[in-house]
């Protein structure tokens, strides 16, 4: 039986939140490289299967334009990013030749993620369907798996706490369970239910399960996100907004002091020495300032200021240091292009509910442009379905 465009489509994008969702699963975690591999040939093969599916040759030539703007972003993202690896393994020797080759394969993973893939999901509103369904339906079976760990005093078949309070999930580290379940949520708010009371549940499971990962970052950036978008884009009049702020302020200040008086945020752990490390980082980008230190280089780099982590715990900072300055500066006026268009033309608001959260735990926690974990993967796809609609792009004319 011969399966349709639009079927193979569907079957890849789920095969491929299903792997992704995986990689960070405590005990699958120890295989993360040859998952990373095998997401990595997935995404590759979607993008030559689009091209060789299209019969447009418009569609096929099109690949990378959304605007003019973005357009030469992306390009020089693209291009500064291997070249700056390359520099890096040529003059400090942080990172290693295989460091470029998974550079190189992450220029064509970010392709796809970015350029592809929302043409796909844009192009059938069933298939935009499936795949926020699918996201969404992850993100409660692993809230699920969380509650269960919590009301089991920690433990629940294979899974128990990887911390003595906290780590409520399946997950190796509750930071990344938590900012995968944010961006379920920010995306359920908006999802399209036969019943807004199931919507409603929906929402509070994955709340409850945010809160039991006991991630401080994803449930304040969550939060702030929210009233982000509901102050500069929400329909509600000035008198509105005002009462809502004050409603939203008493809940936040009991809300937050009930949290604090349970040590929910922890202030004598965690985050005093990712300050310290910041602060440092700073002083080694400005050391290598132009073109930073490489793809792959920044648990070595960290190692130098007596840091044995793989990451800064910050997207921007890990971003800067391993690309320099003039990459970063184009990088950050890309994503602001993308949101400040989005907002203007009032896109799809989960989309933009979702991007404002994820670059606000962005701070927290790593989410990598073009990267393979579902959280990088939902990043990048989210900035390219943001892209392609702010170029009003003529859809009937594909056909």
């Amino acid at each position: 039986m011969e399966i349709s465009k639009s079927n193979l489509y569907k079957i890849f994008l789920v095969f491929l939140l299903l792997v992704t969702s995986l990689c960070y699963e405590i005990h699958v975690f120890k295989f993360y490289s040859i998952i990373q591999a095998i997401v990595s040939f997935i995404l590759i093969l979607i993008m030559f299967v689009y091209i060789r599916l299209e019969n447009n040759v418009k569609e096929k030539n099109k690949i990378i334009r959304y605007t003019s703007v973005n357009e030469i972003l992306i390009f020089l993202l693209l291009f500064l990013r291997l070249f700056n690896t390359m520099l890096g393994y040529i003059i400090f020797e942080f990172n290693t030749f295989t460091d470029i080759i998974r550079a190189i394969i992450m220029t064509l993973t970010t392709i796809s993620l970015f350029c592809v893939i929302p043409r796909i999901i844009k192009k059938n509103e069933n298939i935009e369907k499936i795949f926020k369904s699918t996201y969404i339906l992850i993100c409660l079976v692993l809230s699920f798996f969380s509650i269960l760990i919590k009301i089991n005093n920690g433990h629940f078949l294979l899974w128990r706490y990887v911390y003595v309070i906290r780590d409520a999930s399946i997950y190796y580290d509750p930071n990344f369970c938590a900012m995968i379940l944010g961006s379920g949520a920010t995306l359920a708010m908006f999802h399209k239910y036969k019943n807004n009371f199931i919507k409603l549940i929906i929402i509070i499971i994955i709340f409850s399960a945010i809160l039991f990962t006991g991630s401080r970052g994803t449930l304040l950036g969550l939060l702030a996100a929210i009233l982000i978008y509901l102050i500069i884009y929400s329909k509600l009049s000035i008198g509105k907004k005002i009462i809502f702020l004050f409603f939203f302020g008493i809940v936040a200040y009991f809300g937050i002091g009930y949290l604090y008086s349970i040590d929910f945020f922890r202030t004598y752990q965690g985050s005093n020495d990712r300050f310290e490390m910041w602060s440092n980082v700073l002083t080694l980008s400005i050391k290598s300032p132009i073109f930073g230190y490489g793809y792959g280089a920044t648990d070595e780099v960290l190692k130098t200021i007596n840091f044995t982590y793989a990451s800064t715990h910050n997207s921007f900072l890990d971003f800067l240091i391993i690309y320099g300055f003039p990459t970063f500066i184009i990088y950050i006026v890309f994503i602001l292009n993308t949101l400040f268009k989005s907002l203007k033309n009032k896109n799809n608001r989960a989309y933009i509910l979702t991007l404002i959260f994820m670059l606000i735990n962005s701070n927290t926690i790593l989410y990598s442009f073009g990267g393979v974990g579902l959280s990088s993967l939902m990043f990048t796809i989210i900035l390219g379905l943001l892209c392609y609609s702010n170029n009003n792009y003529n859809e009937e004319s594909l056909k």
